[in-house]
């Protein structure tokens, strides 16, 4: 909380802020999130003046007060570059770490916390088989986690496009499906989508990927048998 909440007050202190929220374009879109969290906390029962103003208040500085900060901290094409390679390295140490205990099918560091702490193993087999979490305890936060690397990622790959950059961007796509989490998978699935409309249109190229998509969906579920529970 006090990470945001200072960035904010040294905006005001600088005479920025005003300007900041002026031009933030996920201003509109903030607020009503921010109100429905005031919505709902007023209407569940369970909570009470002030916690159901205290709750939505912290959990929105936790969450999505970070994007202003983030809006705010990048302001140039030079500054978007050298926090992609920063992401680029930190997705990839989780990413193949994350490849690692999939191909031991086992978590040594995750079993060392455990032992450690004396915390229960909650992630790793179960009915959808095996289930990464490479360094966090949780294999759908996980699979959310690689989601926006990959495309934090793929953007960084479009300017600098060379081998290396390609295998580490692979690599944390493959563990997307690692983790196994439908959460994860269809939220990939949604970005894709998004993507394609946001930067091509509806047009001939789009129907075509999107049938592309569909197709390799339908390859993968007869094809993988790991797929099919998930599915």
């Amino acid at each position: 909380i006090l990470l945001p909440v200072s960035f904010l007050i040294s905006l005001w202190r600088s005479g920025d802020l005003k300007y900041e929220i002026k031009t933030f374009p996920l201003k509109n879109i903030s607020i009503v999130i921010l109100l429905i969290y005031f919505l709902v906390a007023l209407l569940d029962n369970r909570i009470f003046i002030p916690e159901s103003i205290i709750r939505p208040i912290n959990y929105f500085i936790k969450t999505y007060l970070y994007l202003f900060v983030g809006y705010t901290l990048v302001k140039s094409e030079k500054n978007w570059d050298s926090t992609a390679r920063t992401l680029l390295q930190i997705f990839s140490i989780f990413a193949v770490y994350g490849t690692v205990t999939w191909i031991l099918q086992t978590n040594p560091w995750y079993d060392f916390t455990s032992q450690v702490y004396g915390q229960e193993t909650v992630w790793g087999e179960s009915d959808r088989g095996y289930r990464t979490t490479s360094f966090l305890n949780n294999a759908i936060a996980y699979g959310i986690v690689m989601v926006t690397g990959t495309f934090t990622i793929w953007l960084y790959y479009q300017k600098h496009a060379n081998r290396w950059n390609l295998i580490l961007l692979v690599i944390i796509v493959a563990n997307i499906f690692w983790a196994n989490s439908r959460t994860g998978i269809v939220s990939f699935a949604l970005a894709i989508v998004l993507y394609i409309i946001l930067y091509n249109g509806l047009s001939g190229r789009t129907i075509l990927s999107f049938m592309g998509v569909c197709i390799a969906l339908v390859v993968a579920y007869f094809s993988m048998d790991f797929i099919r529970p998930v599915m």
